[in-house]
């Protein structure tokens, strides 16, 4: 919100601008000055894309780490666990026991590596609805932030015009 309250604030100063300004020029020189705003506004969208482009890269580096993690830690009980397994095998002087612990020992390690690759997805999803929602805010928020620019150029083109027949009226 606090966004949203400093892009009003700029809007309102930026209208009351162009029309103070524009009152007593002519087109050439209220082009320029209009084309000069939009470009300004221009910057400080591309300005806030490459902050959020920026901040996509660091949740995405977060978010590789985090899974990263998840995996060595998952790979450390599935080792300590083949250890113990190891150890008890040794123990046991019968070979039937130790076939046995064998398969068990196949049977964890297989288990292990689809849960590993669905916590990957798992931790992926949200990062991508963000970015979903994230990537249609700043859409909305440009066709807008157009459209404004669009409505006071035609606004201070219709004000210049009636402060000219006011001009040449008097």
């Amino acid at each position: 919100m606090v966004i949203d309250d400093k892009n009003t604030t700029e809007k309102k100063h930026w209208a009351k601008e162009v029309v103070q300004r524009t009152k007593r020029r002519d087109d050439v020189l209220n082009t320029r000055f209009v084309q000069k705003k939009i470009n300004q506004l221009t910057s400080n969208i591309s300005e806030a894309s490459a902050a959020i482009s920026d901040l996509q890269i660091q949740l995405s580096t977060y978010w590789m780490q985090t899974t990263s993690e998840i995996t060595n830690q998952r790979l450390a009980q599935a080792t300590t666990k083949n250890i113990l397994l190891e150890r008890t095998r040794q123990a046991t002087t019968t070979a039937a026991a130790a076939a046995t612990t064998t398969t068990d020992t196949d049977d964890e390690i297989s288990t292990r590596a689809p849960t590993t690759t669905t916590a990957k997805n798992y931790a992926r999803e949200p990062v991508d609805r963000i970015e979903k929602f994230i990537l249609e805010y700043i859409k909305s928020c440009t066709q807008h932030v157009q459209k404004m620019a669009q409505i006071r150029i035609q606004l201070a083109k219709a004000q210049m015009e009636e402060f000219k027949a006011l001009e040449d009226f008097e």
